[in-house]
Protein backbone atom coordinates (compact mmCIF):
# COMPACT_ATOMS: atom_id res chain seq x y z
CA UNK A 1 0.00 0.00 0.00
CA UNK A 2 2.66 2.71 1.06
CA UNK A 3 4.50 1.38 -2.43
CA UNK A 4 1.45 2.96 -4.31
CA UNK A 5 1.12 5.87 -2.42
CA UNK A 6 5.05 6.28 -3.07
CA UNK A 7 4.81 5.84 -6.86
CA UNK A 8 1.60 7.57 -7.59
CA UNK A 9 2.91 11.03 -6.56
CA UNK A 10 5.95 10.21 -8.64
CA UNK A 11 3.60 9.16 -11.80
CA UNK A 12 1.64 12.87 -11.53
CA UNK A 13 5.37 14.72 -11.21
CA UNK A 14 5.88 12.57 -14.21
CA UNK A 15 3.18 13.61 -16.24
CA UNK A 16 3.65 17.28 -14.84
CA UNK A 17 6.71 17.43 -16.22
CA UNK A 18 6.04 16.29 -19.69
CA UNK A 19 2.93 18.54 -19.52
CA UNK A 20 5.29 21.54 -18.78
CA UNK A 21 7.63 20.96 -21.49
CA UNK A 22 4.58 21.03 -24.66
CA UNK A 23 3.62 23.61 -22.92
CA UNK A 24 6.46 25.68 -23.12
CA UNK A 25 6.95 24.43 -26.46
CA UNK A 26 3.47 24.87 -27.75
CA UNK A 27 3.62 21.93 -29.19
CA UNK A 28 -0.14 19.44 -29.42
CA UNK A 29 -0.08 15.66 -29.14
CA UNK A 30 0.76 14.24 -32.41
CA UNK A 31 -3.04 13.89 -34.27
CA UNK A 32 -4.90 15.77 -32.13
CA UNK A 33 -6.76 19.26 -33.12
CA UNK A 34 -6.84 22.43 -30.86
CA UNK A 35 -10.57 21.42 -29.80
CA UNK A 36 -9.05 18.52 -28.56
CA UNK A 37 -6.46 18.87 -26.77
CA UNK A 38 -7.93 21.81 -24.98
CA UNK A 39 -11.34 19.19 -24.25
CA UNK A 40 -8.54 16.51 -22.88
CA UNK A 41 -7.11 19.88 -20.41
CA UNK A 42 -10.23 20.96 -19.33
CA UNK A 43 -10.96 16.71 -18.26
CA UNK A 44 -7.76 16.66 -16.76
CA UNK A 45 -8.00 19.63 -14.65
CA UNK A 46 -11.59 18.17 -13.75
CA UNK A 47 -10.15 15.27 -12.67
CA UNK A 48 -7.44 16.53 -10.93
CA UNK A 49 -9.44 18.77 -8.92
CA UNK A 50 -12.11 16.41 -7.79
CA UNK A 51 -8.98 13.89 -6.85
CA UNK A 52 -7.70 16.99 -4.83
CA UNK A 53 -11.08 17.28 -3.19
CA UNK A 54 -11.18 13.72 -1.69
CA UNK A 55 -7.83 13.86 -0.77
CA UNK A 56 -8.36 16.91 1.49
CA UNK A 57 -11.80 15.52 2.81
CA UNK A 58 -10.04 12.23 3.83
CA UNK A 59 -6.94 14.31 5.28
CA UNK A 60 -9.54 16.14 7.23
CA UNK A 61 -11.40 13.17 8.26
CA UNK A 62 -7.49 11.59 9.61
CA UNK A 63 -7.37 14.85 11.21
CA UNK A 64 -10.45 14.40 13.04
CA UNK A 65 -9.69 10.90 13.91
CA UNK A 66 -6.05 12.29 15.01
CA UNK A 67 -7.89 14.28 17.64
CA UNK A 68 -10.65 12.22 19.09
CA UNK A 69 -7.52 9.46 19.56
CA UNK A 70 -5.13 12.09 21.56
CA UNK A 71 -8.63 13.23 23.85
CA UNK A 72 -8.37 9.40 24.53
CA UNK A 73 -5.18 9.29 25.06
CA UNK A 74 -4.92 12.17 27.41
CA UNK A 75 -7.69 10.72 29.52
CA UNK A 76 -6.64 7.08 29.71
CA UNK A 77 -3.06 9.02 31.10
CA UNK A 78 -4.79 11.18 33.20
CA UNK A 79 -6.44 8.10 34.90
CA UNK A 80 -3.14 6.13 35.08
CA UNK A 81 -1.49 8.93 36.57
CA UNK A 82 -4.16 9.43 39.25
CA UNK A 83 -3.97 5.31 39.88
CA UNK A 84 -0.34 5.85 40.35
CA UNK A 85 -0.72 8.18 42.61
CA UNK A 86 -3.13 6.78 45.17
CA UNK A 87 -0.76 3.47 44.82
CA UNK A 88 2.06 5.39 46.16
CA UNK A 89 0.19 6.62 48.85
CA UNK A 90 -1.39 3.35 50.30
CA UNK A 91 0.68 1.16 52.25
CA UNK A 92 0.65 -2.46 52.63
CA UNK A 93 -1.62 -2.92 49.58
CA UNK A 94 -2.53 -6.84 48.86
CA UNK A 95 0.06 -8.37 46.47
CA UNK A 96 -2.66 -8.95 44.05
CA UNK A 97 -3.60 -5.22 43.79
CA UNK A 98 0.34 -4.42 43.42
CA UNK A 99 0.87 -6.89 40.61
CA UNK A 100 -2.56 -4.85 38.80
CA UNK A 101 -0.75 -1.76 39.13
CA UNK A 102 2.38 -2.80 37.87
CA UNK A 103 0.26 -4.38 34.87
CA UNK A 104 -1.58 -1.62 34.69
CA UNK A 105 1.71 0.35 34.41
CA UNK A 106 2.94 -1.80 31.67
CA UNK A 107 0.05 -1.27 29.60
CA UNK A 108 -0.04 2.75 30.23
CA UNK A 109 3.93 2.37 28.67
CA UNK A 110 2.34 0.33 25.74
CA UNK A 111 0.10 2.92 25.20
CA UNK A 112 2.28 5.72 25.09
CA UNK A 113 4.22 3.91 22.37
CA UNK A 114 1.25 3.06 20.12
CA UNK A 115 0.43 6.78 20.27
CA UNK A 116 3.65 7.70 19.55
CA UNK A 117 3.64 5.57 16.77
CA UNK A 118 -0.14 7.00 15.67
CA UNK A 119 1.84 10.13 15.83
CA UNK A 120 4.93 9.35 13.56
CA UNK A 121 2.25 7.77 10.85
CA UNK A 122 0.35 11.05 11.15
CA UNK A 123 3.03 12.90 10.48
CA UNK A 124 3.98 10.63 7.88
CA UNK A 125 0.47 11.30 6.46
CA UNK A 126 0.42 14.85 6.04
CA UNK A 127 4.30 14.89 4.21
CA UNK A 128 2.25 12.71 2.11
CA UNK A 129 -0.45 14.90 1.38
CA UNK A 130 1.50 18.25 1.32
CA UNK A 131 3.62 16.41 -1.65
CA UNK A 132 0.74 15.05 -3.77
CA UNK A 133 -1.66 18.20 -2.90
CA UNK A 134 1.55 20.10 -4.71
CA UNK A 135 1.80 17.93 -7.28
CA UNK A 136 -1.62 17.86 -8.39
CA UNK A 137 -1.72 21.91 -8.18
CA UNK A 138 1.71 21.61 -10.31
CA UNK A 139 -0.15 19.58 -13.07
CA UNK A 140 -3.71 21.83 -12.75
CA UNK A 141 -1.87 24.97 -13.42
CA UNK A 142 0.46 23.51 -16.01
CA UNK A 143 -2.43 22.27 -17.74
CA UNK A 144 -4.59 25.53 -17.67
CA UNK A 145 -1.51 27.30 -18.44
CA UNK A 146 -1.28 24.77 -22.13
CA UNK A 147 -5.08 25.62 -22.22
CA UNK A 148 -4.05 29.65 -22.28
CA UNK A 149 -1.36 28.86 -24.82
CA UNK A 150 -3.26 26.65 -27.15
CA UNK A 151 -6.04 30.22 -27.16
Amino acid sequence: MKKRLFLAPLALLTASLVLSQAAKQNVQPAGQSNSAAKTEALRSIDDLSANLAKLEDSHAKILDLNAKMSQLFESLRQKAADTAKLAANAKNLPPDLMQSLQNLQESQMSFNLQYLQLQNSMQNENRQFTMVSNIMKTKHDTVKNSISNIR
